[in-house]
């Protein structure tokens, strides 16, 4: 309960500086504790991800720093990929999502071609 509390001071504080400051340079002011803030962040994501039926065969890995949601590993479709996205979006509140390290891999796909060689 007292993370939560904490969670949603820093994200007051958050909203009242961001509008003069970008989120980085927010973050870098209040650096102890950016990354509880971080690894709150990064917590909820992956609790939502993983409560996702559509994304249960998704192999997601979820990190967060200076505010920025980094999705990395892959998906299955493109469908999986923007739900994903939108996870992260939604559970961060920050709409800043580096998906960079992040793609689309069709095992059943990369299996059948295989066999077919």
């Amino acid at each position: 309960m007292r993370l939560h509390q904490l969670f949603k001071s820093s994200l007051l504080t958050l909203a009242i500086s961001f509008s003069s400051n970008t989120f980085s340079q927010v973050t870098s002011q209040m650096s102890p504790d950016a990354s509880i803030v971080d690894n709150i962040i990064s917590d909820n994501v992956t609790k939502a991800i993983g409560e996702n039926k559509l994304l249960s065969d998704a192999r997601i890995r979820v990190s967060t720093a200076g505010g920025v949601v980094t999705l990395s590993g892959h998906v299955h479709s493109k469908e999986q990929e923007a739900l994903a996205i939108k996870i992260a979006k939604t559970e961060s509140a920050i709409p800043q999502v580096d998906t960079s390290k992040f793609a689309i891999k069709d095992d059943l796909a990369t299996e059948t071609a295989a066999t077919n060689d």
